[in-house]
């Protein structure tokens, strides 16, 4: 962990390129795949020379870091091809080819990393596609195979959907405490021509959910060039505590005779690269699909004795959905959180209508609240003697993808609380804690927010009640 941190505080470093484009120059027949059609992780097997080759192509211009050709190595992905049995054996032989081709090239004074490479499967859990704990395992099965080979870096990349994205840090993180080590993360987001993720989340509402996790490198890949990404790594550049890394594709993709061309020269990545790392402190660069080793060697040679502009930032508080973030500290003032959806109020129609599952007036009153000017939404799904929890599950089910406003989870039950978190794709707020029964609570309550990156409100009462002096809030 220490060698690749340390190298990045150093200097600038560079990754490889495309894994996938390298593959197909190859010309391969459906035998070299063995009849699994589209499937580049089984390759390391077949053909583990091919891979090997293509690592060191990237090597011999002066990468510092390979990317292992795992892109797709979760049982998600290769239970499509009924290989789902081998996610161990491929992630292993996948790493231990990355490995022998980065020690031949490393030197005392210029070591070469290895990244395991964890992509978003083909899932999308904000949209309902699998369960936050199907998904995690997989993740978690995949990252425990890449440490036990003997990965550099763990990189969690090409996230579409952020709550893809915390889900795989998060299982990432278990891997690394089972294994007992600690390896550099990096995250890597991917926003489409639009300038959004696949289900419209910006980078401020990404940067938010992300940044409460321990994890070193928040970044951008694939999806476009470096010039649809100039704003959003500019905004990594600017508001981002952690490293930024950028890995564009070679531009746009031109459709040509039923096939993807990348038409970004060598040179013009370079130039940009140049730019990110000049002008917004970006340590860390390289390229994505369409990029060659012609590619990094153009970037090799413009960038790697560049100095990147100096970045000390600290974090904003702020809440976020799956689409936008909210700074707690509002200008101009006040925040508003709006109350109308807790069941626990003396209005009951919200309660009324928990009870009869009407989930689609409860969407209704949740935007409604929102083009009121309400900028966050309390949900509490309570009732005495009744399923809090299915309630709770199916409410953030219908609006934690329709509604702009962040989420503060209301609950006095920690297996409430940790539901809504695992439902919601943006950085939530649970509400709330405090010390009325000593710490019997937060010592649930606590450990979630950490795992799911969540905000918490603190309430200023301990044992003996209420804290009524500046003092004794203070003391709490």
């Amino acid at each position: 962990m220490t060698d690749f941190l340390n190298t990045v505080r150093e200097r600038v470093v560079i990754y490889d390129g495309a894994m996938g484009t390298s593959i197909q120059k190859y010309q391969l027949s459906l035998d070299d795949y063995w009849g699994n059609e589209g499937c580049s992780e089984i390759l390391v097997l077949s053909r583990p020379d091919v891979i090997k080759e293509i690592h060191a192509s990237y090597l011999q211009v002066g990468a510092d870091v390979i990317e292992t050709n795992t892109f797709g190595g979760t049982r998600i992905v290769l239970g499509e091809y009924n290989l789902q049995a081998d996610v161990r054996k491929i992630n292993i032989a996948a790493v231990k080819l990355a490995r022998e081709a980065a020690q031949a090239f490393s030197t005392p004074t210029r070591p070469r990393f290895v990244a395991g490479s964890i992509g978003p499967s083909t899932k999308l859990p904000s949209l309902g596609h699998i369960s936050y704990d199907d998904m995690a395992a997989a993740f978690r099965e995949q990252a425990s195979a890449l440490i036990e080979g003997g990965v550099d870096i763990l990189l969690v990349e090409t996230c579409q959907d952020i709550l893809q994205a915390k889900i795989a840090v998060a299982a990432v993180a278990d891997a690394m405490k089972a294994a007992g080590k600690r390896l550099p993360v990096t995250v890597q987001v991917t926003l489409e021509a639009t300038g959004t993720m696949l289900l419209g989340t910006e980078i401020g509402a990404a940067l938010t959910a992300l940044e409460p996790f321990d994890v070193d490198v928040i970044g951008m890949n694939c999806a476009t060039g470096p010039h649809e990404m100039n704003d959003a790594v500019r905004y990594l550049g600017h508001n981002s505590t952690k490293h930024v890394s950028v890995l564009p594709n070679a531009g746009l993709p031109q459709n040509e005779g039923g096939h993807a061309v990348y038409k970004l020269t060598p040179q013009e990545l370079a130039d940009y690269h140049k730019r990110f790392i000049e002008e917004y402190g970006v340590r860390i660069v390289g390229g994505c699909c369409g990029t060659t080793p012609d590619h990094i060697r153009a970037v090799v040679e413009a960038c790697s004795n560049l100095k990147p502009l100096a970045r000390d930032l600290k974090p904003t508080a702020a809440a976020s959905s799956a689409y936008s973030s909210i700074p707690l500290d509002l200008d101009p003032k006040p925040l508003i959180v709006a109350e109308e959806m807790n069941t626990t109020t003396r209005v009951e129609h919200f309660r009324n209508l928990v009870r009869s599952e009407n989930y689609d007036e409860i969407l209704a009153l949740a935007k409604k609240l929102v083009n009121e000017g309400s900028h966050m939404l309390d949900l509490c799904c309570a009732i005495v003697g009744e399923d809090e929890k299915g309630y709770m599950s199916h409410v953030l089910e219908k609006i934690a993808t329709r509604v702009p406003a962040p989420v503060l989870v209301d609950s006095t039950e920690a297996d409430v609380i940790e539901e809504g978190l695992k439902r919601i794709p943006g950085k939530a707020i649970i509400n709330s804690i405090n010390l009325e029964d000593g710490e019997k609570r937060t010592s649930k309550v606590l450990p979630m927010a950490k795992r799911y990156g969540a905000a918490v409100i603190a309430l200023t009462i301990d044992e003996q009640g209420m804290a009524l002096t500046a003092e004794k809030k203070i003391a709490i």
